[in-house]
C-alpha cells in the first residue's frame, strides 16, 4: 500500500512538474519581481526565472531599503511587467512601496502559497502540497502571460 501510494504521489508530482516546466517555457516573460521574501528560489532556479527580490530567500528583514524599493520599482518599469509576486505571508508593506515608486497604477500583486503560515482550518479546507503548488502555477501563468 505504501509503495503504491509514493509511486502515485511522485507521478502526481512528475505531472506538475512538466505543467511547471510546459508553463514557463511558453511564457512570453520569464522575469518576476517578488516585493517580498523569496523562498521560491530554488523554483525559479530549477526552471529559468529571472528574479529580482526586496530580500534573498527566507531572509529574517522585514523592511526593504530605499534602495531596494527603488531597484525594484525601476526593474518593474524596464520590464514593464504588469504584476508583482508576494508570498502568503507578506512583510511590510514593500510591495505597495514598489508600486508607488514605479509611479504606476496598472500594477497588481499576485501571492504564491509557500506554505508558511498553514493554518488548521486551511487543511480542514483541504489544501495540500499538491493543491497548493497548482495554485501557485496558477499565479505563475498570470504573471508570466
Amino acid at each position: 500500500t505504501y509503495r503504491t501510494n509514493a509511486e502515485i504521489y511522485c507521478m502526481i508530482l512528475d505531472s506538475i512538474d512538466g505543467e511547471y516546466t510546459q508553463t514557463i517555457e511558453s511564457a512570453k516573460r520569464k522575469d518576476i519581481i517578488v516585493a517580498d521574501r523569496f523562498p521560491f528560489l530554488y523554483l525559479a532556479e530549477d526552471y529559468g526565472l529571472s528574479c529580482h527580490a526586496a530580500f534573498p530567500g527566507c531572509s529574517a528583514e522585514t523592511e526593504a531599503s530605499f534602495k531596494t524599493v527603488v531597484s525594484l520599482a525601476n526593474e518593474l518599469n524596464e520590464l514593464n511587467l504588469s504584476y508583482i509576486v508576494t508570498t502568503d505571508t507578506p512583510t511590510g508593506g514593500t510591495a505597495s512601496a514598489v508600486i508607488k515608486a514605479s509611479g504606476r497604477t496598472d500594477i497588481q500583486t499576485v501571492s504564491l502559497n509557500s506554505l508558511q503560515g498553514v493554518t488548521d482550518k486551511d487543511i480542514k479546507d483541504g489544501l495540500t502540497y499538491v493543491s497548493a503548488m497548482i495554485e501557485n502555477l496558477n499565479a505563475l501563468k498570470q504573471v508570466l502571460n
